[in-house]
């Protein structure tokens, strides 16, 4: 369980050129406030999970290094 869990944004993308769906949520830890995204999809009977989590304050920071790595997920 995630304490103070508010889910921000929630929709379609790929993951690999599979469908997959993105969610981007916000919780608590010992009075530290996170920001987190996770990409989801499935792939031959396999569940995959990517998943970037930072303090909220430097999530910004760090986001475009973290979406670039997503995008360039590919399946070998």
């Amino acid at each position: 369980m995630l304490p103070d869990f508010k889910l921000l944004k929630s929709s379609h993308t790929t993951l690999g050129g599979s469908p997959a769906y993105k969610v981007e949520y916000s919780f608590s830890n010992q009075g530290v406030k996170f920001k987190a995204m996770q990409v989801l999809t499935i792939k031959n009977n396999r569940a995959y999970v990517i998943t970037y989590t930072s303090t909220q304050r430097q999530y910004k920071e760090v986001l475009e290094i973290a979406d670039y790595m997503v995008n360039s997920f590919k399946f070998i």
